[in-house]
């Protein structure tokens, strides 16, 4: 009969590309995971692994066996979860991904909500665009994402749900806000979120009245946009709730009021039940989005 641990261990061994991570992975020592494998390997009766001094590889059957083991991982986590869920577990790690956009100006806002309510939560926040979310959403390594731009292909192992819209403000800053080379000068971030897009419709709307107006920075950090704006290098397109205080004090100035407003999406895997802490942290979200 196979040992569930000798799978575990040579699923990891090949997630992570050699015995010396898996083991730090595992929290185990090497020998431990080559034995294991090896058992594995005894047990089938196939070699699952190319070795050389400086790498291992998967061989065929052994990249068509890890397939089958990343289901069963997937299978055994998903047990793990509703099993806490039924406990109404809500602590620990929340690991989940987020675009600059979304962390600076919702994250701050949910965290506190969550503090208050759940404060055995420990939210760990990767700021990434979507591209570089999918796949360790995939591998379960994040437990959501939440961005402004979806992924430029659909995977069937993702939903998407839009989860609300999110008011965003194209602001300058109010001593060059008659400065025609200003205005002309759009610092972008959907060429680096999404290198696949054509579509630029705040541009679009400044060229209206300056025909000049071009992408001439890019930045998909939104802290890194604002600070070039009041350095009079160009105007953005930035979240308002992020900006607020600004334009409060027209420190910055909005173009075209209350005119831009984007979805914000969820990413989720589809074969994994969220953890509770993951379902608190989204519910929190949407009631932040409401406000």
């Amino acid at each position: 009969m196979i040992e569930l641990a000798h799978v575990r261990y040579f699923h990891e061994v090949a997630r992570a590309g050699g015995f010396t991570k898996a083991a730090r992975n595992v929290h185990v020592q090497q020998p431990s995971v080559s034995r294991a494998v090896r058992l594995l390997e005894e047990e089938l009766g196939v070699v699952l692994f190319g070795r050389d001094k400086r790498s291992v590889t998967l061989t065929k059957v052994g990249r068509e066996i890890f397939e089958h083991t990343s289901e069963i991982m997937r299978r055994l986590e998903a047990i793990a979860v509703l099993a806490s869920n039924e406990r109404n577990v809500c602590s620990g790690t929340l690991a989940f991904a987020a675009q600059s956009g979304v962390v600076a100006s919702l994250v701050p806002e949910v965290n506190a909500r969550l503090r208050k309510t759940h404060p055995d939560v420990w939210p760990l926040t990767h700021t990434v665009p979507v591209r570089a979310a999918v796949e360790p959403l995939a591998r379960g390594d994040l437990e959501f994402g939440v961005f402004f731009h979806l992924p430029a292909q659909r995977r069937s192992d993702l939903s998407i749900e839009r989860i609300g819209e999110v008011p965003f403000a194209l602001v300058i800053d109010a001593k060059h806000a008659r400065d025609a080379s200003v205005l002309e000068s759009f610092i972008g971030s959907r060429e680096i979120e999404d290198e696949g897009t054509r579509c630029f419709p705040t541009l679009d709307r400044l060229r209206r009245d300056y025909p000049k107006a071009r992408i001439r920075l890019s930045c998909n950090d939104v802290a890194a946009q604002k600070e070039m704006v009041r350095r009079g290098l160009g105007v953005a397109v930035l979240p308002r709730r992020y900006v607020a205080r600004e334009l409060r004090t027209r420190a910055l100035v909005e173009l075209y009021e209350n005119r831009f407003t984007f979805p914000l999406f969820l990413l989720t895997r589809r074969v994994q039940p969220l953890s509770r802490a993951a379902s608190v942290y989204i519910e929190a979200l949407r009631a932040a989005l409401a406000t």
